[in-house]
């Protein structure tokens, strides 16, 4: 990605990282304030939704890295067979 960060966009929203991110407070502070079996069951339906999209989330990673291969910034944790 390239540009400011406030003209970066998600690649499910298009809204612009800044807005992502002032959203994303926002509900944090929200999630404070509620109790805590609400915020269990939140946490247990990420880990739900995480675990049905492992095969996704792994695929795009991979591609990801082969995107990264050879290039310089990309970080040599991110390709354990590479690193020293």
């Amino acid at each position: 990605m390239t540009g400011s960060p406030a003209t970066l966009s998600t690649p499910s929203t298009g809204s612009s990282l800044v807005t992502t991110a002032q959203r994303t407070r926002e509900q944090a502070r929200h999630l404070a304030t509620l109790p805590t079996a609400a915020k269990n069951m939140a946490l247990e339906a990420i880990a739900q939704s995480l675990e049905a999209a492992t095969a996704d989330i792994l695929a795009a990673n991979a591609a990801d890295c082969e995107t990264g291969t050879g290039k310089r910034d990309f970080s040599l944790a991110l390709r354990p067979s590479q690193a020293r």
